[in-house]
């Protein structure tokens, strides 16, 4: 640690493992070596990840449910907005408590749900540096249709913004979904990407050595796509019966997944369904896949997509959010015309026919996936943490 910057990393506890075991330690890993003290507050899953840090871990001990987890609906959203409201109040507290030993607050993961904290934090006269990796407003208009429940958490957003002294976005195309906020562009920082660990995520079997297996892997729910995925499949199997499909991954839809599997009579050697799988046996399953398949409706700026290139993967995606930073359509991976089980069909019917096409996007990946090694992700992430003369002048 060698910045004057003393850091608090407040994330919301979501009820993906993903976020917290890997996005979270990612940032703490990249900020512990450019911060002179880093705090975590979250609740916290692998702690021995973070050994030898030097991370000051806070465990709230208390996290968010897929809501489909408990029956029936109503009870669980009930419970779930109990949880929501200790939470934030856990975070209050907790930023009172360390509010001598801080002078900046990265809000990393909630969005919305992390504005009391903004609040109280802008009242201590924290600097507020602010992680927008997604809009949830966008993401529950797709997930439930509620347009009363979108609007409020779009003005939450909207005051977060307001409020803080930096908006860290991935990459600039993601940068682009903030301009109906109308922000202030100079406190956009469009650095913000974590990292892949290129020792791990490499190439081990060549396109031409893997077998006809395609996946998915990702939150399963409707903003990713899983289900025009999962209707692709008896398509695509028909013309090609030597196919196999790895699904990996958790969410609110699991049991559809399931049940779309039992109902189409597909042999757990065909399709299988993986559930949540540990980071680091991703690699090995991206060196499976002939391609991997991300058909979503919003994202950011998906790290698995660049651990696929990383890996020789080729990657059928659709241009949201971030994806067109890394993804060139014809050249780094593959773009779909619309997010439909017919389109996403065609497309990996085509590259499966084409093994030349898929060895030469592979290696074009591969190349662009090294600009995202560690030791870049900490040059970036000093330049962000570090104050700007603007700012200065504001304090």
């Amino acid at each position: 640690m060698n910045n004057g910057v003393r850091i608090a990393v407040v994330s919301f506890p979501m009820a993906s493992n993903l976020v917290t075991d890997v996005f979270v330690n990612d940032i703490i890993k990249i900020l512990s070596e450019i911060a002179s003290k880093v705090y975590l507050i979250t609740k916290i899953g692998n702690k021995k990840s973070l050994n030898g840090s030097g991370c000051i871990m806070i465990d709230i001990k208390i996290g968010l449910h897929f809501i489909n987890r408990i029956s029936p609906r109503i009870l669980s959203i009930i419970i779930q907005a109990i949880k929501i409201a200790i939470i934030q109040t856990i975070f209050c507290l907790i930023i009172l408590r360390i509010n001598r030993k801080i002078d900046s607050i990265l809000f990393f993961v909630g969005g919305a749900l992390l504005l009391p904290s903004v609040i109280l934090s802008k009242l201590l006269r924290k600097r507020v540096l602010l992680m927008a990796m997604g809009l949830g407003s966008k993401t529950i208009n797709l997930q439930s249709k509620s347009m009363i429940l979108s609007l409020i958490l779009r003005a939450a957003e909207k005051l977060n913004f307001i409020l803080a002294d930096k908006i860290i976005v991935e990459s600039a195309s993601v940068a682009n979904d903030l301009k109906p906020f109308n922000i202030d562009e100079n406190k956009i920082v469009p650095e913000g990407a974590r990292f892949v660990d290129l020792s791990s995520f490499k190439p081990v079997k060549e396109i031409e050595e893997r077998k006809n297996t395609i996946g998915f892997i990702g939150r399963l729910d409707r903003a990713k796509g899983i289900l025009e995925f999962l209707n692709a499949l008896p398509m695509l199997i028909g013309r090609y019966p030597d196919l196999n499909v790895l699904i990996v991954g958790d969410g609110p839809l699991r049991e559809s997944v399931e049940k779309f599997i039992l109902e189409n009579n597909f042999s757990s050697d065909k399709v299988k369904l993986l559930g949540f799988v540990p980071h680091e046996s991703i690699p090995s399953i991206l060196n499976e896949l002939k391609i991997l398949i991300l058909p979503s409706y919003s994202e950011g700026l998906p790290t698995i997509i660049i651990e696929a290139m990383a890996c020789g993967t080729p990657v059928i995606t659709y241009p949201v959010g971030g994806i067109p930073d890394i993804v060139k359509n014809g050249k780094t991976g593959f773009f779909l015309e619309d997010i439909s089980s017919k389109s996403i069909f065609l497309k990996t019917s085509e590259l499966l026919a084409d093994t030349k096409l898929l060895e030469h996007i592979s290696k074009n990946a591969r190349r662009l996936a090294s600009f995202y090694s560690y030791d870049d992700a900490i040059k970036r992430w000093k330049k962000i943490i570090q104050p700007t003369t603007l700012e200065m002048k504001n304090k």
